[in-house]
């Protein structure tokens, strides 16, 4: 059996998009392994009922595109070795269903473990979720040497052992950043105990840091650097050369800042929104949302591309009313413009980013030295570094940030952010920008 490389992600959505990227490579045989829950649902065994929890609903499908690269559609391709008689099972299950038994069961299994096995043989790089790669067909029909796990940052440290402990590789690479998005561990006593530090953030000094940065405007990457990377990314020269944005002319300092933060004192609301894990509670602000349609249709006018255009915010509540709002726009155009949770929006890019920041309060409720407890209550998400560093690094041309300079500046690193804004004549009113 030939050496293997084992491809592992945090969710299956950053294992696809990594996948459809090898699938370019002719050269390059590459195999996908889902989850039995998501090929059970494309191939039901009669009598054995679904896996199917809270937590997996979200990422129960497995996108079209994958098809060809899927060892479950693999197996049943036309010409390989046990198609025709999966084929001749799964017909007898879906026409005599009254005929099936326990002993035909077992043998439309053991087919499939045969075919999975020879299967699994015959490609470079096997792709799969770290969950998924604790599965026995992965740890036993498989000659893995080198474990990959992407987004290491986002894994919990027993997520990341998930593999290494499944194939025993001679080799592993974590790639990440643990300045981005880490492990979501709501479990009190298991956070507190250091259960959302990855594996990754436990080695970062043993880590090699790539520095040159392939997606932003060098000032839009000038805080990021400054406050979360020690001064260390640089601009690439691809990044440097690019043509000049169309709509330059909106942003400070004659086009050459495209960043800019929208000062507006809105009201917070708090309501319940459904979630896939059910209701919760959630906030959102209306004065933002009107500065938020009001800019996009500006860019709009300015013939941006609805799709170069995303609305990101930390509380889903706020992304369910913009979303609303732009379906039922006249202009088509802003319907086909993308909003997203900041945590959905990681590992993501796009032209122009609108970022609402939601939570406000009247200036004389603010605290002037406020506690921890004070700002855990009133600040919300905006206490979570890790998720402003994504949203400030999402954009490649132009950052527009709105939200209320007098309470954002009681968290430390929001206050550095808005001296630097304010310093180079970045801090404007909301009513002023883009009118």
């Amino acid at each position: 059996m030939r050496p293997q490389v084992l491809y592992c992600g945090p969710s299956n959505k950053s294992v696809d998009v990594v996948a459809a990227y090898l699938k370019k490579f002719p050269n390059i045989s590459v195999v996908r392994v889902y989850s039995e829950q998501i090929e059970r649902k494309d191939f039901p065994i009669p009598g054995v009922p679904g896996l199917v929890s809270k937590w997996s609903r979200k990422e129960s499908s497995m996108p079209v595109e994958m098809k060809d690269i899927a060892l479950h559609h693999l197996i049943r391709m036309r010409g390989k070795p046990h198609a025709a008689e999966l084929a001749g099972y799964e017909r007898k299950f879906r026409t005599r269903p009254d005929s099936i038994s326990p002993q035909s069961i077992k043998d439309y299994k053991s087919t499939i473990l045969e075919a999975t096995k020879e299967e699994l043989q015959n490609h470079h790089i096997v792709l799969s979720t770290c969950n998924a790669a604790g599965a026995r067909r992965i740890s036993r029909l498989t000659r893995v040497i080198q474990v990959i796990v992407d987004e290491a940052g986002m894994c919990s440290e027993p997520e990341t052992m998930i593999p290494l402990v499944s194939v025993k590789p001679n080799q592993v690479v974590l790639v990440g950043d643990h300045q981005q998005l880490r492990s979501i561990i709501t479990e009190p006593n298991a956070k507190q105990l250091g259960m959302d530090i990855s594996l990754l953030e436990k080695y970062k000094d043993k880590a090699k840091m790539l520095t040159i940065q392939y997606r932003m405007h060098e000032q839009i990457c000038e805080f990021p650097s400054s406050a979360f990377y020690d001064n260390k990314l640089e601009t690439a020269e691809s990044v440097r050369r690019r043509s000049l944005d169309p709509i330059r002319r909106i942003w400070p300092n004659n086009g050459n800042t495209p960043r800019v933060f929208c000062h507006v004192n809105g009201q917070e609301e708090t309501l319940s929104v459904k979630t896939e894990e059910g209701n919760e509670q959630s906030k959102s602000n209306g004065a933002e949302i009107k500065h938020v349609m009001r800019m996009v249709r500006a860019l709009i006018s300015m013939k941006v591309s609805p799709a170069e255009i995303i609305i990101l915010s930390q509380y889903r509540l706020q992304c369910a009313q913009i979303e609303e709002r732009l379906q039922k726009d006249r202009d088509r155009r802003l319907q086909q413009v993308k909003v997203s949770t900041v945590v959905k929006s990681q590992g993501s890019e796009w032209d122009y980013v609108i970022f609402s920041t939601v939570r406000s309060k009247p200036r004389i409720e603010i605290e002037e030295k406020p506690s921890r407890g004070w700002q855990r209550k009133h600040l919300g998400f905006i206490n979570d570094e890790n998720q402003m560093n994504v949203a400030l690094t999402r954009a490649k041309r132009g950052l527009i940030i709105i939200g209320n300079q007098y309470l954002l500046r009681c968290h430390q690193r929001w206050k550095e952010m808005l001296k630097k804004y304010q310093s180079t004549q970045c801090l404007v009113e909301a009513k002023d920008f883009l009118m």
